[in-house]
């Protein structure tokens, strides 16, 4: 359809109108203009009839005449005029709306897109600012961690490589008593010690000459050559003057030698048949029966073992080079069988132990390559048990509460000296009320060192800690010095009190910081979970206010885990344990070990290779004064050099 045809449709849709022909609407050129005008007159939808017409016939219609044809055209011409003005204005109109419409359209797809892109920028920072508080939270989480790990190296290095000794010598002085939280030194300078010249101190006394007089005394003269005992000039002999000139020189002479042990042989003379056959004297007696090695030389093992802590091995190639050359299977087999015969001893020391009322406590592993059932790995541990008169060494596999539980007995009750370590809080005696958990004061101060070790920021902070720590040492070593003083020992109570609570409340007051740093949190935090127990020396002062004896009582047991290695079996580690238990016991009470272990073994030995039925009389505490004199160790000399 072309655009004519759809204008001649639209203008036959309207209904004709009649306008005369000079009507104004015709007169206009615009057409714009021209299709606001009204027509002036309207008629009928019909066209105009002619008025000279004649009347209509009914039976034909009658035929147009000029002038009715020049009307229909000329309303014709106007109505199609008008359609088409009507026509651009409706095109104007389409295209005005058209233009507001994308206007309009552009005007809010541009706010739209403005609205979207503000919402994108918004999206986007908000994502940038979540991944930079993310990246932020994890390079600071990734800080720490690094930190830690740098803390934890140069944990490591320190065992390792550094200083074994917790003491520092400082040229600065700590805080005083009466000045508590001055400013402590530089960590530098507490740490960098100054060396003191060797030889005797200064306001000290010199060391005692040792008494060698109890030594067995061996006489040698010395004589001139008779060649030189004339005269160089004349010729003539030297006369002997009365006294020597004496000097003395130590000797040891160490032999192994074969006893060779000849039973004489009787038969008798008599004839009234009492005795029958040949008569033999009685054999002699053994320790481990029908073996060759004597009481010296089972003394001499187990001393250099479980005393001097040597692995074996090395004391048999101490012996070849003395001639003397034993299996190490062989002297296996003996300590096997020596076994037996310390366990009524070790026995004895436990229930001694029970007796006791205050003891310290701590472990330490031992390996023992044997598989147990029930037991991953070689992995035991050896508990000591340390009283004032006893010292026990226990053997386990396993590190659990039940073991110094069991030990001590359900009745026991008193004050146990340990570390935090939480298998002596699980006891059943601790729970029950029956012994007071007392923690070392020792290991605080190591937990300050730890960090200024490995936090070299914290240095200052820790040190002002640890001369804290130093402080509550010197004043409780002032008021123990003054128990029998009253007055001076309540004064000096009183100061360690006012320390505490001093300790206590800076502790507090650093706690309460939102920002303190990690390692000061946990070393603090762990100061407010133990306090209780830290503070049991101040109402009980016989109780140390460390652990540090359970820790010597284990230095030799950690010498000869390294030397050793451990145990090879299950009965060689208990033998251990037993055999350590009656060393450090005989030296807690001075008694000389060697004396002791050839007493006991001679009087095994009379026995059958059998324990004694009665071992009282081996006990340092049941020994009467003569036996300890006679058994003592001689006593050390004070050495200031």
């Amino acid at each position: 359809m072309t655009k004519n045809m759809k204008l001649e449709a639209t203008i036959k849709c309207f209904d004709p109108i009649r306008v005369a022909v000079d009507d104004p609407i015709f007169n206009e050129p615009d057409p714009a203009i021209r299709a606001t005008l009204d027509p002036a007159v309207c008629y009928p939808s019909t066209p105009p009839a002619s008025p000279s017409a004649p009347p209509s016939s009914p039976s034909a219609p009658p035929a147009p005449s000029d002038s009715d044809l020049r009307y229909q055209a000329a309303y014709y011409k106007s109505m199609h005029q008008r359609a088409a003005a009507h026509v651009k204005v409706l095109q104007q109109q389409l295209a005005d709306t058209a233009a507001r419409c994308r206007a309009d359209a552009n005007a809010k797809a541009a706010d739209r897109i403005q609205v979207l892109q503000q919402q994108l920028a918004d999206t986007t920072a908000r994502c940038r600012a979540d991944a930079n508080a993310k990246a932020a939270d994890r390079i600071a989480a990734l800080e720490l961690d690094l930190a830690a790990a740098k803390a934890r190296i140069r944990q490591l290095e320190q065992q390792l490589f550094g200083r074994k000794a917790e003491a520092y010598k400082a040229t600065d002085k700590l805080p005083t008593p009466a000045d508590p939280l001055a400013d402590p030194p530089s960590a530098s300078s507490a740490i960098s010690s100054v060396k003191r010249p060797r030889g005797q101190r200064r306001q000290k006394p010199g060391p005692q000459r040792r008494d060698h007089s109890a030594l067995p005394l061996v006489e040698e003269t010395i004589e001139l050559p008779a060649e030189r005992c004339l005269c160089s000039a004349c010729g003539l002999p030297f006369e002997t003057f009365p006294g020597t000139e004496d000097s003395e020189v130590l000797e040891i002479n160490v032999n192994a030698y074969r006893r060779v042990i000849k039973r004489r042989r009787y038969r008798p003379v008599c004839g009234c048949g009492a005795h029958q056959g040949i008569i033999t004297a009685p054999v002699a007696p053994r320790v481990i029966p029908k073996n060759n090695l004597g009481v010296s030389v089972l003394v001499e093992i187990l001393l250099d073992k479980f005393c001097f802590y040597r692995p074996t091995y090395r004391l048999l190639s101490d012996w070849r080079t003395r001639g003397l050359d034993l299996s190490l299977g062989t002297v296996t087999g003996c300590l096997r069988r020596l076994a037996p015969l310390f366990k009524p001893v070790y026995e004895a020391l436990i229930d001694h132990l029970r007796k006791q009322n205050h003891w310290h406590g701590d472990e330490t592993r031992w390996s023992v390559f044997a598989k147990t059932a029930g037991k991953a790995g070689y992995r035991w541990m050896i508990w000591v048990l340390h009283s004032q008169e006893v010292i026990v060494y226990v053997l386990d596999p396993t590190r659990a509460h039940e073991v110094p539980e069991e030990t001590l007995g359900p009745d026991a009750q008193g004050t146990m000296s340990v570390d935090r370590y939480s298998a002596y809080k699980a006891m059943k005696q601790v729970k029950d009320g029956k012994i007071l958990l007392s923690f070392c004061w020792a290991h605080v101060r190591r937990d300050f060192l730890e960090v200024m070790r490995s936090w070299p920021k914290h240095e200052e902070w820790g040190f002002h800690w640890i001369g804290q720590i130093g402080l509550l040492y010197k004043t409780n070593e002032e008021r123990i010095a003054a128990l029998a003083e009253p007055e001076v020992f309540k004064i000096k109570d009183e100061e360690l009190r006012k320390q505490l609570e001093a300790m206590a409340q800076e502790r507090d007051k650093e706690l309460s910081d939102q920002e303190l740093a990690e390692p000061r949190r946990k070393v603090l935090a762990s100061l407010v979970e133990h306090w209780q127990g830290l503070v049991v020396f101040v109402d009980k002062p016989s109780v140390p206010m460390d652990n540090n004896q359970a820790e010597r009582d284990l230095r030799g047991v950690v010498v000869l885990r390294k030397n050793s290695y451990g145990s090879g079996a299950k009965w060689a580690g208990e033998l251990a344990a037993m055999v350590f238990s009656v060393m450090e016991t005989l030296e807690m009470w001075n008694i000389n070990p060697r004396q002791w272990l050839t007493a006991y073994l001679q009087e095994c030995a009379r026995e059958g290779g059998k324990a004694p039925g009665e071992v009282k009389g081996y006990l340092p505490w049941e020994m009467s004064a003569e036996k300890k004199k006679e058994w003592a160790l001689e006593q050390k000399s004070e050495d200031s050099s």
